[in-house]
């Protein structure tokens, strides 16, 4: 019999659909394919479990409610901050927990200080390139408002405030031990990986063993359960020792700055531990949906966290299969407990790393008994007991040299799953696997849909796509289709390699073609990078005698034609001789299937003049000169070509890139212009009958419903 009340009892050990329910609904404000599966987990929800979907409505309500607000607030302005100070971490100060306030130089100030800083808000670089670190949403993650750089700063006064507690421990631990232990205590006692080198990181990535190592805040779970073992030692009750684990929790929280990554850990060990008991016998899991569900509310951002998702995927697998698949004591289930672990946390690891290492499973096994047995013992052993710092320092060695030496022996296959509904289809698949434990063929089936999913993602595009790719002030164009990879330019120099990154998360391994338009540095900056970084068959420039990471260029001229796949190029205009390089671009007609289109690299009116003097040109979308500058897109070139679309890759500049004027005479002739600053990477996929041309944006700091799902016309047979 069916009852309209809604009971906690009713619900205990499903809050697992929950959390689930409040993570699609959060990730669908941001991408389009979780719309689809959020509908269809409400339906599943609807049928299954009524009051259970109730309550998730009531939630996701209030989660709606927090994204607009956290998503749309204004960027700060003015030029003068005062507040306290409350951590200080590297090379910037955080004030009042809203600010990174970054200093020309070394400040001595200390959490309490209060300051009266001068200076700017710098404009966070928000390139929006799929597969890249996110730099605005990780500060979102963290509730930070702004980047402030400061010129001056005054010393108003001091009070207290608990971000001591981990500045002076930080200070006691770089004061008292060598560079060499003091950078692994950190990194293993505070979750501080400041101090560690670059390429000690990737080693530990690459491993697959960043997890156990205190930046993904994983390892407050190893301390606890390490006390509570030395607690039963001296025979006191369960709810004495476990309070005694609680407290040391609290402190150590103090300690390292209530950490988002300690104190997400800290709540999700305190409910595995299940202290206390649960109001209406709520398992374990349940405990974690509803913690997982908690930390959404107070910032739905989170979900952007790689640390924040690798913490409750792991934690879910792990209670999961201890709970559920019986994995046992000993090697066995340690080995089985990791694969489950590690296969939960795929997805995220790929895109993270853009590969996966052979031998993850075994470091794991390796390291997790390394650690929870002898490296974080000692370390707190150390800490306290200083006189321990030779044995710690032979342990770090070995811990070093053992990293060092798996890594060299792991086998890393460069491979990700680049597109969200793969990753959908990922996690159905293990869901699916998980749930039909004992039936063959439906494990058998989501087998296939994992590997069906692997070998999509490893697949060229089934038709024609052309990415117009946020590269700031510069341009970067990639074609592709089944049998062709071509890059036209690169954008600026770019210590972060966010191109290197968007084509490894995109399984890109070579280019055909490399086609450098001129040589400015905001469309060859990155030429050296990518030449060195990936296999590049041909590259094609404008002038004779060049060369990019010793390997020779071929120039082309007006006249000239070269085909990659079913992109078939026509040179309209190149060296000319000009004084002014703008003018010496490669202009490139471009035609697949019955698509034309007009890229202009940065040429300006001359060029258009004689182009539109030479050739009758009918495309469908242009790449508007010149980043949209008044010195190209004259009237009569805009009349004469009138395309549909028209694109302008651009980024912050003191130029006044694009003109205001140049975009009206574009939309005034009927062309529909989008802008990289404001609307990120757009991509073009060529589709077949009914539609013939979409076009998809990833849009800067909004939303899926602000993106322009664009049909620029009908074809039929």
């Amino acid at each position: 019999m069916r009852t309209s009340r809604i009971s906690l009892r009713s619900l205990t050990g499903k809050l697992i659909h929950l959390a689930i329910l409040a993570a699609l609904f959060t990730a669908a404000f941001f991408t389009f394919a979780f719309v689809v599966l959020l509908v269809c987990y409400c339906i599943y929800l609807f049928r299954r479990e009524r009051q259970l979907l109730l309550v998730g409505m009531v939630v996701c309500l209030l989660l709606g409610v927090r994204i607009l607000w956290k998503g749309t607030s204004e960027s700060p302005e003015g030029d003068i901050l005062e507040g306290t100070v409350t951590a200080v971490s590297g090379d910037f100060v955080v004030m009042d927990g809203r600010y990174h306030l970054y200093f020309a130089d070394d400040p001595e100030l200390v959490p309490g200080d209060i300051i009266r800083a001068g200076g700017y808000f710098s404009r966070v670089d928000s390139r929006s390139i799929p597969h890249v670190f996110a730099y605005g949403m990780y500060l979102r993650s963290l509730a930070v408002k702004g980047v402030f750089q400061v010129r001056e700063y005054e010393l108003l006064g001091r009070r207290f405030h608990l971000g001591i507690v981990n500045h002076l421990t930080t200070t006691y631990i770089r004061d008292v031990f060598d560079a060499e232990n003091a950078r692994y205590l950190l990194l293993m006692v505070l979750g501080d990986d400041s101090m560690m080198e670059t390429g000690e990181k990737t080693e530990i990535s690459r491993l697959g063993i960043t997890h156990l190592f205190a930046i993904s805040g994983m390892h407050v779970g190893m301390i606890a359960m390490f006390l509570d073992v030395m607690f039963r030692k001296f025979y006191l009750f369960k709810w004495q020792h476990h309070s005694l684990v609680a407290l040391f929790l609290v402190l150590y929280n103090l300690a390292t700055g209530f950490r988002v990554s300690i104190f997400r850990a800290t709540l999700l060990t305190l409910a595995w531990m299940g202290l206390g008991r649960f109001p209406a016998g709520l398992s374990r899991l349940d405990v974690m949906a509803v913690i997982f569900v908690g930390l959404l509310l107070y910032n739905p951002f989170y979900l952007w966290n790689i640390g924040f998702l690798l913490s409750f995927l792991i934690s879910f697998a792990l209670v999961l299969g201890r709970d559920h698949l019986r994995s046992g004591k000993g090697f066995g289930g340690l080995l089985r407990l990791t694969i489950l672990a590690n296969l939960f946390a795929l997805p995220i690891l790929l895109e993270a790393n853009k590969g996966l290492g052979l031998l993850t499973v075994p470091a794991n096994i390796f390291f997790v008994v390394f650690v929870e047995i002898l490296f974080l013992p000692l370390a707190f052993l150390t800490l306290f007991l200083p006189v321990f710092q030779p044995l710690f320092a032979a342990v770090v060695a070995f811990f070093t040299s053992s990293v060092a030496l798996m890594t060299k022996l792991n086998p890393f296959i460069a491979f990700n799953l680049p597109d969200p509904w793969l990753k959908i289809g990922f996690y159905v698949g293990i869901v699916g696997m998980f749930a039909a434990v004992g039936a063959r063929k439906r494990i058998i089936g989501s087998l296939m849909l994992i590997l069906a999913m692997v070998v999509w993602s490893l697949s060229p595009p089934f038709f024609p796509r052309i990415d117009i790719l946020d590269v700031g002030q510069g341009d970067a164009i990639l074609l592709r289709d089944g049998t062709c990879k071509a890059l036209i330019d690169t954008g600026s120099e770019d210590d972060y390699d966010s191109l290197i990154g968007y084509f490894r998360g995109e399984n890109i391994r070579k280019f055909d073609l490399l086609i450098l338009t001129h040589q400015h540095e905001d469309h060859i900056g990155e030429a050296d990078d990518i030449v060195a970084s990936f296999v590049v068959d041909k590259i094609i420039a404008n002038k004779t005698g060049l060369s990019y990471s010793n390997q020779e260029a071929v120039a082309v001229k007006q006249g000239d034609g070269f085909t990659c796949g079913s992109f078939a190029f026509t040179v309209l205009s190149g060296d000319s001789g000009d004084q002014n390089e703008n003018n010496n671009s490669l202009v490139l007609y471009v035609a697949f299937g019955s698509e034309r289109w007009l890229l202009m690299g940065d040429a300006e009116k001359k060029i258009e003049a004689r182009i539109i003097d030479e050739y009758h040109l009918d495309p469908d979308v242009v790449k508007i000169g010149h980043h949209g500058s008044d010195s190209s897109s004259s009237i009569g070139f805009i009349a004469s070509i009138s395309p549909h679309i028209g694109l302008i890759s651009v980024g912050a500049n003191s130029f006044g890139h694009p003109s205001d004027m140049v975009i009206s005479a574009w939309e005034v002739a009927g062309t529909k212009v989008f802008r990289t600053d404001r609307s990120g990477t757009i991509s073009f996929s060529c589709l077949p009958l009914p539609v013939r041309l979409v076009v998809t944006t990833y849009e800067k700091a909004s939303f899926w419903w602000d993106r322009t799902l664009l049909f620029s016309r009908w074809q039929f047979n």
